[in-house]
């Protein structure tokens, strides 16, 4: 292919599929036009994120740090996200130079980040590592310093994690006791107890998840205390049975799916899935169901098909009829009546999630599904909507849509907007310089609509402000979207963009978990 445009989305395309064996070729195509350069490198961090062990051989570090000096902006910013994304353990000395020049003469901030958090894995506690992260604490991005605070725990001395610590930049501090917690030399305790006891609520429940302890995890479960240290507590528990009390009759929906999940890391055994599935919160249900696939027995047939017959809530049907689906003997000779008819709804339920879970018991009941198409005015209606203004507690984010690209996704955003399903719904989810992410009327991350809409994914580049759909999994979004606080190249093509910040990067910048929407506004031509 002559064209470097669409090289370089082949070569999307193969980072997509991140097989060591296209390394060659990725090498080759860093020193090639600026889109395929930029294509290569963020392809080489997905193998990074993929753990692949080949992208830290010395060519590979060596390419990429040599990228980061390169004058298009673009390919540049790409170099340094694919050795964030890679960790150098081990880089040479000139890759070494370059990218410490990076980090810290760099005018783009989102180059020094990426490489600050590069330059994280390969750093020992020397003068040098030490200089590097002094420049990073003074730096006036907020981006730099939360990269410095996610590698405090790897080559940081106690006055500069208490500096971190004490940043004016909430982002900053959260970032910091993260990476504090993974530290093994430090004195946490006398570094976070106090934030742990008296800070403010974030730091708190933050620094509650890094230390732990039994007088503090009992006196942060109380019933008069904030929901996010509740929650935070829950997460460090080791008792099942506590855990699985929570996760029944935990005072918030957050407290409950927290217990639920916490209990699913501890892989309980089959008794206690199955006691968990008699839960009146339908988040607590599906995550039992999800454990009952690995762990159940086909006798437990009984207990799953009944959840399944009044069901709406989509994670209960999904993991329900993945369940099922292990459950249910290879080949039934004769498949009961009531099991017919819950595979069958399954088929034909609206969300594209549920039917694809249904769909391989289906096939070897010999069911076939025949869905509702989908409800939607005209494409030429759907494109009169040209922005949202969402209104929240810290300002107005203003969104340009993009209909061309993610029409449905626009018009379901735009329908439960209409709806007033968005107002007074608190940001659940901030992960500083990641996203912010709103949608849940559980307040949890476990909430949505009754139905899920397909995927339309395109190549738009999640830089700063873009806005995009939350998933678990392929065609699973709702009602739950994000818009990325930074470049984030690693969630192009996997997520649906359906439209990017206009004004509003301040209100962006300073959102806090907890920060509620007041009111949508859809603006149409």
């Amino acid at each position: 292919e002559a064209d470097p445009l669409v090289r370089g989305r082949l070569i999307d395309g193969l980072g997509l599929h991140g097989l060591d064996e296209d390394i060659p070729l990725l090498l080759a195509s860093l020193e090639a036009k600026p889109v395929e350069a930029r294509a290569a490198a963020v392809a080489l961090g997905r193998l990074g994120l993929n753990k692949s062990e080949a992208v830290q051989e010395p060519a590979v570090i060596d390419a990429l740090a040599a990228q980061t000096r390169r004058y298009d902006p673009d390919a540049r910013l790409a170099a340094a996200f694919g050795l964030a994304r890679i960790g150098p353990t081990a880089p040479g000395p000139e890759a070494l130079e370059h990218m410490n020049q990076g980090a810290r003469h760099s005018p783009d901030p989102d180059v020094r980040s990426f490489l600050i958090r590069a330059l994280s894995s390969s750093c020992e506690t020397d003068w040098t590592c030490g200089a590097l992260l002094d420049a990073a604490i003074a730096d006036a991005d907020k981006g730099v310093r939360v990269n410095a605070g996610r590698s405090l725990g790897r080559y940081a001395s106690e006055e500069q994690a208490a500096r971190l610590i004490r940043d004016p930049s909430q982002a900053v501090r959260l970032a910091s006791i993260q990476g504090l917690a993974r530290s093994e030399s430090l004195d946490l305790e006398a570094l976070l107890g106090p934030v742990a006891d008296q800070g403010l609520p974030l730091d708190r429940a933050e620094a509650l998840s890094a230390l732990g302890g039994d007088q503090r995890l009992r006196a942060a479960l109380q019933p008069d205390q904030p929901a996010l240290l509740r929650q935070a507590a829950v997460g460090k528990l080791e008792d099942p049975q506590q855990l699985l009390r929570l996760a029944k009759r935990g005072g918030e929906p957050g407290v409950r799916s927290a217990a639920a999940g916490r209990l699913m890391e501890l892989e309980p055994g089959r008794e206690v899935v199955l006691e968990l599935l008699a839960a009146t919160d339908p988040a607590v249900v599906g995550v039992a169901l999800g454990r009952l696939a690995q762990v159940g027995l086909p006798e437990d047939l009984t207990r799953v098909l009944p959840l399944l017959v009044d069901a709406r809530d989509p994670d209960v049907l999904r993991e329900g009829h993945k369940a099922l689906d292990k459950l249910v003997p290879l080949a039934p000779t004769r498949p009961d009546e009531a099991l017919l008819e819950v595979v069958q709804a399954g088929l034909d339920h609206p969300g594209h999630d549920v039917r694809a879970a249904a769909a391989p018991l289906g096939g070897r009941l010999g069911l076939s599904g025949d869905p509702s198409p989908i409800e939607a005015p005209s494409l030429a209606e759907i494109e009169r909507i040209v922005s949202l203004r969402i209104q929240t507690e810290a300002g107005e984010l203003r969104i340009v849509v993009d209909t061309a690209l993610a029409p449905y996704t626009v018009y379901n955003f735009a329908k439960l907007a209409e709806q007033d399903y968005f107002d007074g719904l608190a940001f659940h989810r901030v992960v500083p310089d990641f996203v912010i992410q709103d949608g849940c009327p559980r307040g949890d991350g476990w909430g949505g609509p009754a139905w899920s809409i397909p995927d339309e994914l395109s190549w738009l580049p999640y830089e700063e402000g873009v806005m995009g759909m939350a998933l678990s999994g392929p065609d699973t979004g709702g009602s739950q979207w994000f818009l990325t606080l930074s470049p984030q190249p690693h969630l192009d093509a996997n997520y649906t963009v359906f439209g990017r910040l206009d004004l509003g990067k301040g209100t962006l910048q300073t959102v806090q978990q907890g920060t509620v929407i007041t009111d949508v506004v859809v603006e149409r031509l």
